[in-house]
């Protein structure tokens, strides 16, 4: 919206209207309408000069949403006014999807783009990097800017091999499962999953602990599971020859976005040196609804008094 700033609030309702195509007659019914959905009060017989950039997109949202275009383009228009004003301005965008007209919603809020936009488009440097599914295209960003927060680093080879000195032990993969054993590359948030080691013994009598780590980057460890600790996990000694194969089930992935590898390595007894280790192939997130890089499992319950 182009308003003159030296012309009032109401004179500028009649500017852009008629510039919209709106009759001067049409115009005159809708004006109390607009008046009242923009709250602007008695500052609608001031000059526009006089507005702060919160009033100027109240008004200016008022009138393009008052006149019912086919095609409505909205920036940023909930980043401005109180929460009320905020509601009602998502309440008369719902009113345009419902009615099936086209809205072009430009917004940094992830949230309100996933609630009002069927489809998004990722703009980068003015070019379009990416355009589908508004849950997809949201997720990818984020993965994105947040990786953007972190060192760059070049990718992990997933065939990298520890030059260890001591070879009692040999990890032959690395691989993330399904709860029915398929490899999988993609994990929805949420899920349960199998992280998997083989291990061949190279030597008789080895005691060994096992371990998996989820990570992004060599430096960047997001969580790791050991069994120095544990009992119940069965340790050898183990003989020359032998194949393991190592499972362990990670439930309820807490992670909303992103990517990441498991690193997955066999110990002596202690604990204290690895024999080797070795990297899966590079997991992603499916896309989903909502914000932040966390997701965890909840259970809701509202009660009155």
């Amino acid at each position: 919206a182009g308003f003159h700033p030296e012309f009032t609030g109401r004179r500028n309702i009649y500017l852009n209207a008629a510039l919209l195509g709106v009759p001067d007659d049409n115009i005159a019914a809708m004006e109390q309408e607009i008046i009242e959905f923009s709250e602007l009060g008695d500052f609608i017989d001031r000059p526009v000069k006089t507005y702060s950039s919160g009033m100027y997109v109240r008004l200016a949202f008022s009138i393009a949403t008052m006149v019912r275009p086919d095609v409505l383009v909205i920036d940023e228009a909930l980043s401005v006014g109180d929460i009320a004003f905020q509601k009602k301005c998502v309440e008369r965008m719902n009113e345009f999807r419902k009615q099936q007209k086209t809205m072009i919603f430009c917004s940094h809020s992830m949230y309100h783009v996933q609630e009002l936009c069927d489809t998004a488009i990722w703009l980068e440097k003015g070019r379009i990097r990416e355009i589908g599914d508004s849950h997809q295209v949201v997720g990818h960003y984020e993965h994105f800017c947040n990786s953007k927060q972190r060192d760059h680093h070049e990718p992990l080879d997933i065939n990298a091999v520890d030059d260890r000195k001591i070879k009692d032990c040999r990890v032959i993969s690395t691989t993330v499962r399904s709860l029915d054993g398929q490899e999988i590359e993609t994990v929805e948030a949420l899920s349960d999953i199998i992280l998997e080691t083989q291990i061949e013994i190279l030597s008789d009598n080895v005691i060994c602990n096992f371990g998996f780590a989820l990570m992004r980057t060599l430096d960047d460890i997001m969580s790791s599971y050991l069994t120095t600790d544990l009992n119940d996990v069965p340790k050898g000694p183990y003989s020359k020859g032998e194949i393991l194969t190592v499972r362990t089930r990670l439930n309820a992935v807490a992670m909303r976005v992103g990517e990441f590898y498991v690193l997955g390595g066999v110990a002596d007894a202690s604990g204290l040196l690895w024999y080797e280790v070795k990297l899966s192939k590079l997991i992603k997130i499916k896309p989903n609804k909502g914000v932040g890089s966390l997701i965890m499992k909840v259970e809701w319950d509202v009660t009155r008094g």
